[in-house]
């Protein structure tokens, strides 16, 4: 839902206001999104190249997945430029750039972030392309990080303030300019230049992107996955990832105690569509529905009530059912 972090009254403002071209100048609002513009250009270009200070490896994968599904298979390849802004360090050490960097994403994409298990089909079909010559992958590294956001086309380029990541491009407020080759040739050649003047001083990391995608696909038992499944829903890591997403002030943020049940209330909504939170008084359940409500698209939610009215309305059976499935949950 683009309304992450956004309040209602933040939300209905902007989609009042005037706005120009999503074309010219792509966007997130309710009805229009920059993904909307830039993945058509990159998805239907045979040979597009992304400069990405930081990026989303899920993002990388599913654009390699879309590109190379066109019904009419492309002829180029796919050019990525990977900075280090995404890994969030400021460690400066006599170790290469490279293996500093391969060391970063490692942490950042497998360990912190990771991809869905639905997306392994589109990881092996990106490692198939990078082994074709199909996709290939250069990074910058050092002290002056690279930390431009350009996403060029055959047909267009865009920059901007759009991080190649789910965030940047469909929830985020962002500010991003687009050049058509057609109707403005020479912005679109001059910033096609600067993107290949990154692309020329960026330094081969084909190899270990396929070792990290590689690393995602890691055989294990079913009783491990089982295990790691339920670990991760059970006691809220997943949600951990997201609340942090969010970038919450630190006076907002939900207590330790409190992840469990957020975790639990957001599995609850995605699945069933409602959930009511009922707690003791002062045990913080405002502060769990407010996390709670933050992802909710139009038309679903979560309730929050004390513990005593929980009871009057259910009876002492808080997860009975009345007309459509409820469910409850708690920190």
């Amino acid at each position: 839902s683009f309304e992450v972090g956004l309040t209602t009254r933040a939300a209905n403002k902007l989609e009042l206001s005037e706005w120009p071209s999503t074309e010219r100048f792509p966007v997130n609002r309710q009805r229009a999104h920059v993904r909307d513009v830039v993945w058509e250009d990159l998805v239907s270009s045979d040979n597009p190249l992304l400069i990405a200070g930081y990026s989303s490896i899920g993002e990388i994968i599913d654009l390699i997945s879309d590109w190379g599904s066109r019904s009419e298979p492309p002829a180029g390849r796919v050019r990525l430029v990977l900075g280090a802004e995404p890994f969030g360090t400021q460690r400066h050490t006599f170790r290469s750039d490279r293996a500093e960097f391969t060391d970063e994403a490692r942490r950042y994409w497998l360990e912190e972030r990771g991809i869905s298990l639905r997306s392994s089909a589109k990881v092996l079909q990106a490692i198939e392309a990078l082994d074709s010559g199909a996709v290939e992958a250069r990074f910058i590294h050092g002290t002056q990080h690279l930390h431009a956001k350009i996403y060029r086309g055959n047909a267009a380029a865009t920059v901007g303030s759009s991080n190649f990541t789910a965030f940047g491009l469909g929830q985020q407020l962002e500010a991003n300019v687009r050049f058509e080759a057609a109707s403005d040739a020479r912005r679109y050649r001059e910033l096609s230049a600067i993107a290949e003047n990154y692309w020329d001083a960026g330094d081969d990391w084909g190899g270990e992107l396929r070792t990290l995608l590689e690393e995602l696909l890691r055989v294990v038992s079913w009783e491990e996955a089982l295990g790691r499944a339920c670990v991760d829903l059970l006691e809220g890591k997943w949600a951990e990832r997201y609340m942090s997403a969010l970038g919450e002030p630190e006076a907002q943020t939900p207590w330790p105690s409190q992840h469990s049940g957020i975790a639990e209330a957001l599995w609850i909504t995605k699945n069933v569509g409602s959930v009511l939170l009922a707690d003791a008084t002062g045990s913080g359940k405002f502060r769990m529905g407010r996390t709670s409500c933050v992802p909710c698209e139009i038309g679903s939610g979560a309730q929050v009530v004390s513990a005593a009215t929980s009871l009057r309305w259910w009876g002492h059976r808080p997860s009975s059912t009345c007309g459509n499935p409820r469910r409850s949950a708690s920190g």
